[in-house]
């Protein structure tokens, strides 16, 4: 081997799909244990190794009815969402609402899962379905499962204009990611300044990156687009 023993390269190309999620997530995962370069480390994060809240509408304009949380994997890997929870609910005890993925819900690498409070308005808004809905109004479209050990079996998980808190749980009722915006509170979660006119999601940018600091993590963003990454 005769290249120079001060600069060399090594390039590895690979023919299945599989091997390369494979590199790509141990290259990912190693990613910040290395520190050849100190300047390109700068502020950088890899991509979170879990699901993440990626978009939210929650002062659509017109009726309520056409809100949504858009949830993203950012990972190499498929995950399995079944029994994870989506809500509002910060204690079991609050007059507010939790809802459990079905059985079989699994979120590929890079894909989206939108739920809509209610499918028919969101189709009508967006112009297509969206994967589950709080509501049931469209056959087509599956229900998130109602948790009644969380908040008020009468409540709906529906968000507050002026602030809120919306979770995402595993199975075990353990927190994956939170977005905390306005007057909501979580912990130490910084949270969003609320939208500046009603229409505007929150939209998370880069859409994998998660430092809890809703400030950074997301922003104002005035054409929602559910389904697809800035």
């Amino acid at each position: 081997e005769l290249s120079s023993k001060g600069n060399r390269e090594l390039a590895l190309q690979v023919r299945s799909d599989e091997v390369h999620a494979l590199l790509a997530g141990m290259f990912h995962a190693d990613w910040v244990d290395v520190a050849y370069l100190p300047f390109v480390l700068n502020d950088y994060r890899p991509a979170a190794p879990h699901v993440l809240i990626s978009e939210v509408l929650y002062d659509p304009l017109g009726l309520d009815d056409k809100e949504f949380v858009e949830l993203v994997n950012p990972t190499p890997f498929s995950i399995d969402l079944s029994g994870y929870a989506l809500g509002d609910a910060v204690q079991g005890d609050d007059f507010e609402d939790v809802r459990r993925f079905p059985d079989g819900t699994v979120i590929s690498p890079s894909q989206t899962i939108v739920v809509a409070f209610a499918g028919t308005a969101f189709e009508a808004e967006f112009g297509f379905l969206p994967d589950f809905e709080i509501v049931e109004t469209n056959t087509a479209v599956s229900n998130l499962i109602d948790d009644p050990a969380w908040g008020d079996p009468a409540a709906l998980f529906q968000l507050g204009n002026g602030g809120d808190e919306i979770i995402l749980r595993d199975a075990q009722d353990r927190v994956v990611d939170v977005l905390v915006y306005g007057a909501g509170q979580f912990g130490a979660v910084v949270p969003c300044p609320a939208v500046t006119a009603s229409g505007h999601s929150l939209e998370r940018f880069p859409f994998d990156q998660d430092r809890d600091d809703c400030a950074r993590d997301f922003r104002d963003w005035p054409i929602p687009n559910p389904g697809a990454l800035p």
